[in-house]
């Protein structure tokens, strides 16, 4: 479903009346965003927000910007080498592998984060080709035709939530933690479906 589709549905299980000023088009649309936010941070790295880029090294320099969709580097590796850079704390950094070559090719051997770019050491003596594996960001649903990475099948998951933060808008509880209840129960069905195909993602722990 898209944003349009969506919100609808949550209009139609709330039972929401079309001249509701509590619960207006844009007010429901709001909490089929902040459901999907839900989705996203209930889940730990589910395998549709992963996705890889090929980051082209510079010689000379050691900052690279990450991706407007980033939200967490999962590796770096040199990809013509098979090479995986190790991950340390910013100031192990300069101080384990400053000026270290190794095997003369000049390559970069560990990096770390710093605000919004990925920072390699060594510096590069040259071209290699990272390939830069990362978790992504969940889509803004911004129009009505905006559709959610969160695959087809689960869509209920934002729905439910979204009617349970709608209802508790209105003051009608009883009804919200129903939803809630509903929202949980698919993110048990998110992970059990996962688990039969691949590592799952683990419900996060507030």
């Amino acid at each position: 479903m898209n944003l349009a589709e969506l919100a609808a549905e949550v209009t139609t299980r709330v039972g929401a009346a079309t001249d509701d000023q509590m619960l207006t088009t844009s007010v429901i649309r709001g909490f089929v965003r902040s459901g999907l936010r839900h989705v996203e941070a209930d889940l730990d790295s589910p395998d549709w927000l992963r996705t890889r880029e090929t980051i082209s090294t510079v010689a000379g320099l050691d900052s690279y910007e990450v991706p407007a969709d980033w939200a967490k580097t999962l590796s770096l590796r040199v990809a013509e080498y098979d090479w995986h850079l190790e991950y340390v704390g910013f100031e192990a950094l300069d101080a384990d592998y400053g000026t270290q070559q190794v095997d003369g090719t000049g390559r970069p051997a560990a990096w770390t984060q710093e605000g919004g770019f990925l920072i390699v050491r060594p510096v590069p003596a040259g071209v290699f080709n990272l390939e830069h594996r990362y978790l992504r960001t969940e889509t803004d649903l911004l129009a009505d035709a905006d559709v959610p990475l969160l695959p087809a099948r689960f869509h209920d998951a934002i729905v439910e939530k979204a009617a349970g933060m709608a209802l508790r808008r209105i003051g009608e509880y009883d009804r919200a933690g129903a939803h809630e209840a509903d929202y949980q129960g698919w993110l048990g069905k998110i992970v059990d479906e996962l688990n039969r195909v691949t590592k799952a993602p683990r419900i996060r722990t507030r």
